[in-house]
């Protein structure tokens, strides 16, 4: 009995101090409700201070739901009136940042609408309501620059004059070999003595030499070459070309363009100086006027072989090329020396194919490769060529 007493005062024992930790914990369990409820309290108080304010500066003495309702109203006036003026803002752009990017030369190399004007240009005047805003007016020229789209210098030139137009050159050489080349301007070259080489390159040239062997070369544009004393090759290359013989046994090639290749240099006496040269019109409508003993090639186009009663002699020229479709032969005379001269075509047995011109009688050319040629083919002007005539 003693024994059972006991032991329930030793259960009693063991369960005191649990006990007491559960009512400690609950304890605190408590402090931190009424801390959460004095917070959420706090928290309401002040949120019903601020929409009583709100509905105050929102014109709610009309009735709380009136108010409510109303201070919507408002605020949305408010934001909408906000929206129709944002246009009328100016932002305030701080220029010594925003004025644009320059180059290490101080030229402007990007800018837009907000960055002020460049410094010079006059200020426009405020546009009316009826009418457009004015549009700056830029006085453009070739060094100006580049511009964008709102008309502001993006790159310039300013440092750099305007390209000026290539000046005429005069180049001479002397008694040795020369080798004179021209500019793309209207050159004049002169080679004097020596085997000179002269380039006209572009523009309308004037090539000229006096003695030796030399070479002309027109190059672009139209040229005037003249050979000398020697035994000259001459070549007109692009463009309407003029050349002259000269003395010696020469080579005129045309070249590309309208030519006239002038073989025959006629003294005072009407009689041709020049040796046996050979003209080459190249493509082309040439017109080719035969010296003594000259050969004519016209090339492609439609050509004229100029003969004339200069040719009178033992040295008849001859055409190689004649195309009875396309070219033209005509015989020249002066009319203040000769009547006008009776003109025959003729062939050789030995030779079928190979026409024979006759002025009064004389052979003055060969036509290789007419067979079918005859003299009414043959046109007769009174007259030189413009060419010889103006020598």
């Amino acid at each position: 009995m003693q024994q059972g007493h006991s032991h329930r005062w030793g259960i009693a024992a063991g369960i005191g101090p649990r006990v007491q930790r559960l009512g400690v914990m609950w304890m605190f369990f408590g402090l931190l409700a009424a801390v959460a409820g004095a917070s959420m309290a706090d928290f309401l108080v002040s949120s019903k201070s601020d929409s009583d304010q709100d509905e105050d500066r929102m014109g709610g003495s009309e009735g709380e739901s009136s108010g409510t309702h109303q201070g919507q109203t408002s605020g949305l006036s408010q934001m909408m009136a906000f929206e129709d003026d944002a246009s009328t803002i100016t932002p305030q752009v701080d220029r010594a940042l925003y004025m644009g990017l320059f180059d290490d030369l101080d030229e402007r190399i990007h800018s837009s609408d907000l960055y002020p004007p460049v410094p010079g240009q006059p200020d426009l005047p405020e546009p009316q309501d009826d009418e457009p805003a004015p549009t700056p007016q830029y006085e453009r020229t070739p060094d100006m620059g580049l511009f964008d789209h709102l008309d502001e210098r993006i790159h310039s030139s300013d440092l750099y004059p305007p390209a000026q137009p290539p000046q005429p050159a005069l180049l001479e050489g002397g008694p040795q070999d020369d080798r004179l080349t021209g500019t793309v301007a209207d050159d004049t070259l002169l080679g004097g003595g020596g085997n000179d080489t002269l380039i006209g390159a572009g523009g309308n040239n004037l090539l000229q030499v006096d003695s030796g062997a030399n070479h002309l070369i027109g190059g672009e544009g139209n040229d005037v070459l003249r050979g000398g004393s020697g035994n000259d090759t001459l070549e007109g290359g692009w463009g309407n070309d003029l050349l002259f013989a000269g003395g010696g046994d020469n080579v005129l090639m045309g070249g590309a363009g309208d030519d006239t290749l002038v073989g025959a240099a006629l003294d005072d006496s009407g009689q041709d100086r020049s040796g046996a040269n050979f003209l080459n019109g190249g493509a082309g409508d040439d017109l080719l006027i035969a010296g003594l003993g000259d050969t004519l090639s016209g090339g492609e186009g439609a050509d004229q072989f100029a003969l004339g009663d200069w040719l009178a002699g033992a040295a008849p020229a001859l055409i190689v090329d004649y195309s009875p479709e396309v070219d033209q032969i005509v015989l020249h005379y002066d009319p203040d020396r000769l009547t006008q001269p009776e003109v025959s075509v003729t062939f050789d047995a030995t030779q079928p194919d190979t026409a024979d011109i006759r002025v009064n009688g004389q052979i003055i050319a060969h036509v290789a490769n007419a067979s079918g040629l005859t003299a009414d083919a043959i046109a007769v002007v009174a007259g030189y060529p413009e060419a010889i005539a103006a020598e």
